[in-house]
């Protein structure tokens, strides 16, 4: 295994569904108390944010996760994928459909065959994946 050498100064790698992601506005709670719970997931489930990057070495790429705000129900939040080229050049993105973002565990791997999207299901003895395969010519 080897470490990719990468060292741009800056490269978009944002969701172009994203405007832009609101600082929590409360007031620093004093010591010995707490943000409401309630407060804090209505602004959190209301907000994009980003999670991991997994690089591809199989097609070169890289993905990067995005929660997009939530839509309708309290429960779904949209997800998205970003997807970079080697360089961290945005090559385009796309949502992932509703029964897969409602159903997502957190967890995702690359594979040969494509990215494998982790879901979560009632059966803790098995693992069940939704598999993706990125054409890298579908972006261009």
């Amino acid at each position: 295994m080897g470490i990719l050498n990468v060292t741009p100064d800056s490269c978009y790698a944002g969701s172009k569904e994203v405007e832009k992601i609101f600082p929590f506005s409360l007031t620093k709670p004093k010591v010995g108390e707490f943000v409401d719970e309630n407060v804090y997931s209505e602004w959190y489930a209301g907000n994009a944010s980003y999670g991991f990057i997994l690089y591809d070495k199989y097609r070169h790429l890289f993905y990067r996760m995005v929660y997009l705000p939530k839509s309708g129900t309290p429960l779904y939040r949209p997800l998205a994928i970003v997807v970079l080229d080697e360089k961290l050049n945005y090559l385009g993105e796309d949502k992932l459909p509703r029964e897969v973002a409602e159903a997502w565990s957190g967890n995702a791997i690359v594979t040969k065959e494509g990215l494998s999207i982790m879901l979560r299901t009632d059966d803790e003895d098995n693992l069940v994946f939704n598999q993706y395969e990125v054409k890298v010519d579908d972006y261009k």
